[in-house]
């Protein structure tokens, strides 16, 4: 499935860049992590064998985040099309950092189920938690079309985002990430001089940042980003 993706991007903006004017650039930004906090409840009851009581719990997942600067670095090809329109594609060097607050809640009550007095057990509650920065590496292919609505100084446009996970801030927090992600992206490029621009995005990842077992809200992750451009 990945190596059927990669090889799609490369041919449709082969596709598009045949009868295309194309340059290349160079482009590097800060970002910024903005993942929302987000809670999940699962409760369930159950009924014992001897219908003397039941059992109701509830656990509660709570997750906060909170951004930490990180970086990106693209090499890229823009092909010129017509009506002001245009095409980029490249590789691009992601770096996401953040720190989660993972608090988790689990109660339980017991109900008798009769008027029959019976040994019920205790309610219990209890609630743990645990802190963690993370650092996450991504390699991607973007695709964005880009519209000029001032010709040849402002550039909007949009497009997609798919990767791969290639590192992690830890060997033995590897196993906790989805290693495919893919984001779409809304991008803003104002050229200050014939060579230099300043690049503005905000990316909405589509795919979760872990593996379900360990964020069971499948949280994803939203980034804006800030930085130069050079074209060669």
């Amino acid at each position: 499935m990945k190596k059927q993706l990669l090889l799609l991007t490369y041919t449709l903006f082969l596709v598009f860049s045949l009868q295309a004017q194309i340059h290349f650039f160079i482009e590097a930004s800060g970002n910024m992590s903005l993942i929302p906090k987000s809670e999940k409840i699962v409760g369930s009851q159950s009924i014992d064998p001897a219908t003397t009581y039941t059992l109701y719990m509830k656990d509660t997942y709570n997750e906060n985040y909170k951004g930490i600067a990180g970086g990106n670095i693209m090499v890229g090809l823009q092909a010129e099309l017509k009506n002001d329109f245009s095409l980029e594609s490249g590789l691009e060097l992601t770096l996401i950092k953040f720190n989660r607050d993972i608090v988790l809640t689990h109660e339980s009550m017991y109900l008798p189920v009769s008027n029959v007095t019976m040994p019920v057990p205790p309610d219990s509650y209890y609630r743990t938690g645990l802190k963690s920065d993370f650092g996450l590496t991504y390699l991607s292919i973007p695709v964005s079309v880009f519209y000029q609505p001032i010709k040849r100084k402002l550039y909007v446009g949009g497009g997609m985002l798919p990767g791969l996970l290639v590192h992690s801030s830890s060997v033995t927090d590897d196993y906790m990430f989805s290693k495919l992600s893919i984001a779409a992206q809304l991008q803003a490029r104002y050229k200050m001089t014939e060579k230099i621009s300043i690049v503005a995005a905000f990316q909405q990842y589509l795919s979760p940042i872990f593996k379900e077992g360990f964020s069971p809200n499948k949280t994803k992750n939203r980034l804006v980003k800030l930085g130069l451009r050079y074209d060669i």
